[in-house]
């Protein structure tokens, strides 16, 4: 929030916390440790890992890719395991 109240037209560089390759998602992931109680494709899995990392991002995509069901997953998931 901060960054787009202070410097809302330059670009965001983040925290510096990676996200995971949504390619090797299920080689990185134990299922043990994925809780997202949200149907959820491997692109979200990554930004659901990275909030629960501590990175700051901002999600950008078109309407009805699920955004909305990310942001849930990645809430509940912190939720579950601080």
């Amino acid at each position: 929030m901060r960054h787009l109240i202070d410097t809302p037209t330059h670009s965001y560089d983040g925290s510096g916390a990676s996200f995971i390759d949504a390619r090797t998602s299920d080689e990185i992931i134990d299922p043990i440790e994925l809780f997202a109680p949200l149907s959820a494709d491997s692109s979200q899995i990554a930004a659901v890992f990275a909030a629960q990392r501590g990175a700051d991002y901002v999600l950008f995509d078109p309407p009805g890719p699920g955004k909305s069901q990310t942001i849930a997953s990645a809430i509940c998931r912190r939720a579950a395991r601080p």
